[in-house]
């Protein structure tokens, strides 16, 4: 039994030893056949050592008894001279689809083979050494410019090297850059695409592998001040390719002991693709960072109160807009539930309306809903409750969005129909905005015109004429607003238009004229669309004129209108009436071509009775653009 149990052991022994003997790698392997011929490449799955020979996965028959020779092209440093090593088919086996096959050959020479497989293991871990300390020495989440930091120390300890540099390429200026934050620099620093020897690399997509960098006809001292004086020997490898662009280059300064070898480019290789890859996670990560950073101020600058609420309806952010109107200040009330910060019966509506967002997972919307805030104030605000979900539909929560139309809010969003918000904002800090009366105001008035409106609105279908005003009151009314003008009130096709109120300025007729003429290269460019459509053109009238006028809140408390009244209104009218009698477009009064005169030249066309004048007015005209005017 004793004999039986020994037995069984020396026929388990060696199996045991050969499975803790045989290494399974992946490496690329060039076959020659019988040391003579052009050798085929054989991109091998796993190549398995043992002590005696190998086994691959090959595409092509070998008989047993056949000579090969064992090539590595990725390792030419570990090749012996004879051309590789030398080894004799011992089996094939049919290892898969495809015809593949798994060939076993034993070496010939054993200690030739183990001092090179020896060497191969050792580079393998000097290079695993070199992306271990790769990934350690960066940190999760760094910026851009410490990632790049780190990569070029991790390269000079793996490749000893004295130091390194990494230069980035931009395609939209196709030149080659040091990272700013590389010290000892200009800052800045960079070359055209192709110069040089860096530059040589990324367009090339080759290595170079200078020893003796002074006598290397790519490199220009003048353009690659990167390198200096000392720089002896250098290895540039570039980045691997993205679309078919390599997107930059890991360049070693000076081996510290002897030459950069085919080992240390292997090593070089293995860096700077981990170096690319995470590059571009830092990128990737600095771009999700700066998009974060970018909503999150466009989210602070808004004028509407945002909340978002998580799945279980806690609060999750407040913008300052929300801050102002529900006084929910951050960190204090993050994280507190709907129930509790619309408590009460004054702020019910909001907790439902938040429940029924979350339970139902669709939107709503509601107008003038009331808030009772902590401080007493009451609002009236429109709210539009969304649920918010991840790029893959996934549901996040909840997101109100609450818009104040009290007083103010609404006083304003009425004046911003008629005039520039600057003007509206300067009406609303009036204290007596709200009274029924005016003061004596200087201004300017524009009335503008739409010629025969009354015999066009006769000939053309009433939905043509809607089409044609909706297309012309808009372009006509940002005139005014963009010459800090006021739109007192439109009377049929006609426009008056104020400039002065509630501020008058000096250069209020100037601004009128100015709103007058960039009115006609507008209509300039409605007829032109007109014509290309085949539709019927329109023509204007234009009067100007300035004077002192009543401007305030006229009406009753139940129904007032701001407005402007006054002989210069009708005086207006009466020049804008004039300008189809007198076949001009742009008429203004004596008082407007007295301050306008040294900027717009006008023409006197003389003095002309209008109705509600005892006396001739004097009549000047102003040249349009398509006059040869301004």
């Amino acid at each position: 039994m004793a004999k039986k149990r020994r037995a069984l052991n020396s026929t388990q022994e060696p199996v045991s030893r050969r499975r803790f003997e045989r290494l399974a790698i992946e490496l690329p392997v060039s076959i020659r056949t019988g040391g003579t011929g052009k050798g085929s490449s054989e991109e091998t799955r796993t190549l398995d050592l043992s002590r005696a020979g190998a086994s691959f996965v090959s595409r092509r028959a070998y008989r047993a008894g056949t000579v090969l020779r064992l090539c590595f092209p990725d390792l030419p440093d570990l090749d012996p001279k004879e051309g590789g090593l030398a080894s004799r088919v011992v089996r094939v086996v049919q290892s898969g689809p495809g015809g593949q096959k798994t060939i076993a050959v034993k070496f010939k020479d054993l200690g030739e083979a183990n001092l090179a497989f020896g060497e191969l293991l050792r580079t393998r871990m000097r290079i695993s050494s070199a992306l271990l300390g790769l990934m350690r020495a960066i940190s999760p989440g760094a910026d851009l410019g410490s990632v790049m930091v780190d990569i070029r120390w991790a390269t000079e300890r793996a490749l000893e090297s004295e130091r390194s540099l990494l230069l980035l390429c931009d395609r939209k200026t196709n030149t080659l850059s040091l990272a700013p934050h590389i010290f000892r620099y200009q800052e800045g620093l960079s070359i055209p695409l192709g110069t040089g020897l860096a530059g040589w690399v990324v367009e090339k997509a080759k290595i170079a592998n200078v020893q003796n960098l002074p006598d290397d006809p790519r490199y220009l001292p003048e353009t690659e001040k990167y390198f200096d004086s000392q720089s002896r020997s250098a290895l540039c490898i570039p980045l691997p390719k993205e679309n078919g662009l390599s997107p930059g280059v890991l360049v070693a300064i000076n081996k510290r002991y002897g030459k950069f070898t085919n080992e240390d480019v292997m090593v070089g290789k293995a860096i700077a693709n981990q170096a690319a890859a995470v590059l571009r996670e830092a990128k990737l990560f600095a771009s999700i960072r700066g998009l974060k950073n970018y909503y999150e101020r466009i989210l602070e600058s808004v004028g509407t109160g945002i909340l978002t609420f998580d799945l279980l309806g806690n609060l999750t952010t407040v913008n300052r807009a929300a801050t102002g109107l529900f006084g929910f200040r951050p960190p204090n009330d993050v994280s507190k539930g709907f129930r509790t910060l619309f408590e009460g019966f004054a702020n019910s509506r909001w907790a439902s309306l938040t429940e029924e967002v979350l339970r139902t997972r669709t939107a709503s919307k509601a107008f003038d809903v009331r808030f009772l805030r902590g401080d007493g104030i009451n609002l009236s605000l429109n709210v539009n409750a969304m649920p918010m979900q991840d790029a893959e539909g996934g549901y996040l929560g909840t997101v109100l969005v609450a818009e104040d139309i009290t007083h103010e809010q609404r006083l304003m969003n009425t004046l911003c129909r008629y005039m520039a918000r600057e003007v509206a904002e300067a009406v609303l800090q009036d204290k007596g905005r709200g009274e029924l009366g005016g003061k004596k105001t200087e201004v300017a008035i524009l009335m503008t015109d739409i010629r025969n409106f009354t015999t066009m609105s006769e000939q053309m279908d009433p939905w043509d004429i809607v089409a044609l005003l909706n297309d012309y009151f808009p372009r006509i009314i940002n005139v005014v607003f963009s010459h800090q003008g006021m739109v007192d009130k439109f009377i049929g096709d006609s426009i008056l238009a104020v400039f002065g109120v509630p501020s008058p300025r000096e250069d209020d007729s100037l601004r009128a004229v100015r709103a007058a003429l960039e009115m006609r290269r507008q209509l300039e460019a409605i007829n032109r669309e007109r014509r290309q459509k085949k539709l019927r053109t329109i023509e204007m009238g234009i009067g100007i004129t300035s004077g002192i006028v009543i401007s305030g809140n006229i009406g009753s408390e139940r129904r007032m209108d701001f407005t402007v009244i006054g002989d210069p209104v009708n005086l207006a009218a009466r020049l804008e009436g004039l300008t189809k009698e007198l076949e001009r477009k742009i008429l203004v009064s004596e008082q407007v071509q007295q301050v306008i005169c040294k900027e717009i030249p006008c023409e006197a066309l003389g003095e002309f009775s209008v109705k509600g004048k005892r006396e001739k007015v004097p009549v000047f005209a102003v040249a349009t653009p398509e006059e040869g005017g301004e």
